[in-house]
């Protein structure tokens, strides 16, 4: 293993126009991006630290605003991969430590008040919203209830209430901390982050874990993580104040591998001969290395299955097995467990968070940790924009494409934003509407798009799928369970 050993020291003097109404405010923060912790049992993974100006390894300083997003903030830059030689995959973990210089009062939303227009300076004595706009202020709602998106932790700006937030994909919240994060694939800081959260007073002086459980390959990735503050939340009163962290990175080899399978549903077979995250995948299940393998054996299950007709089928199953932990509610009917377990929850509190809106009359649900070997951590549907679907329909780009299905949503804007740009937005719907672009960043119950021979669809429950139009499709459930079908013609469905 190369240990390429960079410390990069980053001050930044944060002297801005805070987002919300104008008011000036500063801080200073240092930010350490170091080595962090190498696999010392193997040299099989290369971890490279940078900053993120495309590597160029430079200290950087400069001014910076209180932010909107994530673009506006700090950033450091992490290159992780394994090395071919060694034949193996890992698992990968980003930390962020917060050291103890930092200041509790940056994890902390400013008050509402009144602001003059012309100075910027605060009204005293106002106290309400209505006093302001009459006193001819601008109200500073720092306190006040806002709407965040759920995908990015941005402000929903358009949003006035609690039902109108959560229709637009937002959570109502009052306050919070204004200092946060994200982890993305790109160094501008756009799209879906990978994983975001608000950095605590609790963090200061711990590793805080930003994102974990990535794999790592042979294919070098790049991950970006970001440190911002929401100039929606804050005023003059973090004059000042410091944040000290840096970024860790870690590998832990695993028995990771890709496989793709085209597992026909059938009722007469153990688990419908469906493939179950949390679960070893079936010996009666043939696994392929390749998608190209699994489509033919797709379309020739069609073939046999209509006395030698044929057919193109471009969709498919993948499945990442590894050993792992997921938690699984299990179900119990009568208080009775009657075998039904769906593994798709990566927490206990995110399976505790779901059970209670599928309980009713006599069936309950306990969530419980399952801890596997060899097992289906992620499982996706595969589906290919042919040359001739994009020749056919220019906005369209040719192409594989995998859609996350199994995690009860998580993936579910991330899914959207995979088919809209798949499909160049011809034939898509949102939420039941069609017509022109539908596609936005925060569709609620369903994204899709057909065209002649492929249809590929996501909902907002954790359920993704591909289909010809015509009855065959595979597809991977919002409970983890993956199957196929395909059309038997006259039959009246499909086997």
């Amino acid at each position: 293993m190369k240990n390429k050993s960079i410390l990069l020291v980053v001050a930044i003097l944060l002297i801005g126009l805070s987002l919300a109404g104008g008011t000036y405010a500063y801080l200073t923060m240092a930010a350490s991006i170091t080595n962090g912790n190498y696999n010392t049992q193997t040299t099989c993974f290369n971890i490279d630290y940078n900053i993120s100006n495309e590597g160029s390894g430079q200290d950087i300083s400069g001014t910076l605003f209180p932010s909107a997003n994530a673009s506006g903030g700090l950033s450091g830059r992490v290159g992780l991969k394994a090395n071919a030689s060694c034949g193996l995959n890992g698992l990968g973990t980003l930390k962020l430590h917060i050291n103890s210089t930092t200041s509790s009062s940056l994890m902390t939303s400013a008050s509402s008040y009144c602001q003059d227009r012309k100075t910027l300076e605060p009204i005293s004595g106002i106290t309400t919203e209505e006093a302001c706009t009459t006193a001819g202020g601008r109200w500073r709602g720092y306190g006040d209830a806002y709407c965040e998106s759920n995908s990015t932790l941005e402000r929903l700006t358009t949003p006035t209430d609690s039902e109108s937030c959560t229709s637009a994909g937002g959570t109502w919240k009052t306050g919070g901390s204004p200092l946060k994060y994200a982890v993305y694939d790109n160094n501008a800081g756009t799209g879906v982050p990978l994983s975001k959260g608000y950095i605590e007073s609790t963090d200061i002086n711990t590793d805080k874990v930003i994102y974990d459980n990535f794999v790592i390959d042979t294919n070098q990735k790049y991950y970006y993580i970001f440190i911002w503050i929401d100039g929606y939340l804050v005023d003059n009163a973090i004059n000042n104040l410091p944040f000290s962290g840096y970024i860790n990175a870690s590998a832990e080899q695993t028995n990771i591998k890709y496989v793709y399978t085209a597992n026909l549903y059938d009722e007469n077979a153990a688990d419908w001969n469906s493939v179950w995250q949390g679960q070893p995948i079936s010996n009666s299940i043939t696994q392929y290395n390749t998608p190209e393998a699994a489509i033919t054996a797709l379309e020739t299950a069609y073939s046999n299955a209509n006395s030698g007709a044929t057919t193109s089928l471009p969709f498919f199953l993948k499945h990442t097995v590894s050993d792992g932990t997921l938690w699984c509610a299990n179900e119990y009917d009568n208080g009775v467990a009657n075998g039904n377990s769906f593994c798709a929850f990566p927490s206990q509190a995110a399976c505790n968070s779901r059970i209670s809106e599928w309980e009713y009359d006599n069936i309950t649900y306990t969530c419980a940790q399952n801890t596997f070997t060899g097992g289906v951590a992620e499982s996706y549907v595969g589906f290919i924009v042919t040359s001739e679907m994009a020749t056919n329909n220019p906005e369209m780009v040719a192409g594989t494409y995998y859609l996350r299905g199994g995690d009860h949503g998580a993936s579910f804007v991330e899914n959207a934003k995979t088919i809209y740009d798949a499909f160049g937005g011809v034939g898509c719907y949102l939420d039941g509407n069609s017509g022109g672009s539908p596609y936005t960043t925060t569709p609620s119950s369903t994204f899709r798009c057909d065209v002649s021979g492929l249809r590929a669809i996501a909902n907002s429950r954790g359920g993704a799928g591909a289909n010809d139009r015509a009855g065959s499709q595979c597809d991977v459930n919002s409970d983890g369970t993956s199957v196929c079908r395909v059309r038997v013609v006259g039959g009246g469905g499909g086997i």
